[in-house]
């Protein structure tokens, strides 16, 4: 039995909207005060006409940005794999350059489990795995994990912990 999981974008999702959000208001509650710069003429950018629709245009331009940001993170995120087998993980990365990690369980020395206080809002969690491989230690690092799969790595390698072959 496998399950493929994969990182979840919503938190860069929010940070993107939140952000362009946060601009948008900000033009709002300065549109007036811009305008009443109008009869000194100072800059262009507090001209009623013109000012007004550079402000249109660098809203229209954040937002698209915000887009860009997760349509950009949510593919990324699809060429990201993590499969829970019933005796390792499989991890799979790359669009054009593909990379492949296989990690048994019986090589996983320790798991640590991060939650951010964001990423516990929205339900999700970073995983480290340190593994023993040719004599060293490494780190692998699962960002942006549900809930769900991470319970499911830790469940899954208790049962080494547990009944070691």
């Amino acid at each position: 039995m496998s399950e493929i999981l994969h990182p979840s974008g919503l938190l860069t999702y929010v940070r993107a909207f939140v952000i362009a959000l946060a601009f948008n208001v900000i033009a709002i509650y300065t549109e007036d005060y811009l305008s009443s710069f109008s009869h000194q003429r100072i800059f262009s950018i507090f001209d009623v006409d013109t000012g007004l629709k550079s402000i249109s245009f660098a809203l229209f331009v954040v937002w698209a940005f915000a887009i860009l940001v997760s349509a950009v993170v949510w593919l990324l995120n699809r060429f990201k794999t993590l499969e829970v087998l019933d005796d390792q993980l499989v991890y799979r990365s790359g669009i054009f350059n593909t990379k492949s990690i296989i990690i048994p369980y019986i090589k996983i020395n320790n798991l640590n489990v991060r939650r951010s206080f964001f990423q516990r809002l929205v339900g999700l969690g970073s995983l480290d795995l340190d593994t023993i491989a040719m004599g060293a230690v490494s780190v692998v690092h699962f960002d942006n994990l549900t809930n769900h799969g991470i319970e499911l790595i830790l469940k899954k390698s208790e049962i080494r912990f547990v009944n070691p072959k």
